[in-house]
């Protein structure tokens, strides 16, 4: 795959992000609700929870759009994501079996299966390998990939959320909505696939250029969002809520696709054998292991 500097670039910030979101998120939810710390853990978490979406919007830019043959990935990238989960998880069960005492074979097999909480992504950029072949199929007609993120949108953001506040002024009506939502079978585009064919659509698109103030504003709103919605909601509930936090919000979807549109126009016309290019890229190389071991530390 041929070098992309403003990747490289957005790599190293998503992977400061997702370190930035596991420290604030350490204490949040054990933190007095009214305190001086939570707002800042709170603001914190907030302001970082693109990471993990736009890690995945890289990869989808850069898999999707490559010549590279599902064989390929499979072998090269497929067997790597394995081989770190097995190495990694193994490591933190043991961590994790020796500092609590139950030291019995089950337990570590257990912890070694469900993996430290940062290695679920593993699970998931390993299943969006497998998807590939299909999801090219979907990225070669450009009609088929906007109605594929339209379906996203509508059924993996907009419908969900807007269950979920309803949930918490009418309860009954909220649970009535979201037992029927349930049985919709949209799995495969409410997911993270969304993520990966909207980092690979947005790469090939400059909606800064058309509209850039709208856009800045709507990222604005994303952030905003998130931090006010949170305090709003918990206030409201007397307890932390994870409402506005998750990676399927509409104001998490805005945070990412900010972020990810904002660093390839800033960088993307960047000499990828410029001497910052190949720092970026050094750094870049190295962001996996930052992000394997960093729980650890």
């Amino acid at each position: 795959m041929q070098r992309k500097t403003w990747a490289d670039i957005l790599r190293i910030a998503a992977t400061a992000a997702v370190m930035l979101l596991h420290i604030s998120a350490h204490r949040w939810d054990s933190t007095e609700l009214q305190s001086y710390d939570w707002q800042a853990l709170n603001l914190w978490n907030s302001l970082s929870r693109w990471g993990v979406p736009v890690f995945t919007m890289i990869s989808g830019s850069l898999f999707l759009n490559s010549d590279r043959s599902p064989q390929t990935i499979f072998r090269k990238n497929l067997v790597r994501i394995v081989a770190s989960f097995v190495f990694w998880s193994a490591l933190y069960a043991f961590v994790r079996v020796y500092l609590t005492g139950n030291r019995s074979f089950f337990t570590f097999a257990e912890q070694f299966v469900y993996g430290a909480y940062h290695l679920g992504f593993l699970y998931m950029i390993a299943g969006l390998y497998l998807l590939i072949p299909l999801l090219r199929k979907i990225r070669e007609d450009r009609a088929l990939t906007k109605y594929f993120l339209l379906l996203g949108l509508v059924f993996g953001f907009l419908v969900p959320q807007l269950i979920s506040i309803l949930t918490v002024f009418a309860p009954d009506w909220g649970n009535l909505f979201q037992g029927a939502f349930s049985h919709i079978s949209m799995h495969f585009v409410i997911s993270f696939p969304f993520y990966f064919v909207l980092g690979s659509y947005l790469s090939e698109e400059d909606f800064f250029e058309h509209r850039p103030v709208l856009f800045a504003l709507s990222g604005v709103a994303g952030f905003l969002c998130t931090v006010l919605g949170t305090v709003w909601i918990s206030f409201l509930q007397g307890k932390p809520s994870q409402m506005f936090y998750g990676y399927f919000s509409l104001n998490v979807l805005l945070e990412s696709v900010f972020v990810f549109c904002l660093f390839r126009k800033a960088f993307g016309k960047r000499d990828a054998e410029g001497k910052g290019a190949r720092f970026a890229a050094y750094l870049s190389d190295r962001c996996f292991g930052a992000y394997l071991v960093h729980v650890l530390v």
